[in-house]
């Protein structure tokens, strides 16, 4: 019984020898082909990263952009609130600039002009700072602040 193991061990050995290199060259074409892959993933990795990189950079680009825009438009909204009361105020005295007669008695509370035989009479104020001729911005304030009293000479 001996030789008959070693006469097959022998064949064993023979045939192995021969499997060898055909299982040498499929294991290297599997090594080849897993290396191929791993590769081909690490590729497909680093331009997905990529991508979402520029994607995030873009994105909080905008949205910094965002924040700046939208602080600019409640400031504008604010100013436009403000503009929006003034011109009113403008708009009313307007209107009455086109009353002859609060022409005439605008003129007569800032120019000290009078009709023909009138005195006009300046009467001091509480606040003595302030006059008729330093304020001629606002036109209601002028009238209350520089009264004035004509008497006619008959």
């Amino acid at each position: 019984m001996g030789k008959k193991t070693k006469k097959n061990q022998s064949q064993l050995t023979d045939r192995d020898d021969q499997l060898k290199p055909k299982k040498l060259a499929e294991t290297q074409v599997q090594q080849k082909k897993l290396i191929f892959r791993r590769r081909r993933m690490a590729l497909i990795l680093a331009v997905a990263l990529v991508i979402f990189t520029l994607s995030g950079i873009s994105l909080w680009k905008d949205h910094v952009e965002l924040q700046s825009l939208e602080a600019t438009k409640a400031s504008d909204l604010k100013e436009k609130e403000k503009l929006a009361g003034s011109k009113e105020i403008l708009e009313e005295n307007v209107a009455l600039l086109k009353d002859d007669e609060y022409v005439a008695k605008l003129a007569r509370a800032r120019y000290y002009w009078s009709k023909a035989g009138e005195q006009v009479y300046s009467l001091p104020t509480k606040d003595s700072s302030s006059s008729s001729e330093g304020s001629s911005s606002s036109t209601d304030s002028t009238e209350s602040s520089a009264e004035t009293t004509t008497s006619s000479a008959k």
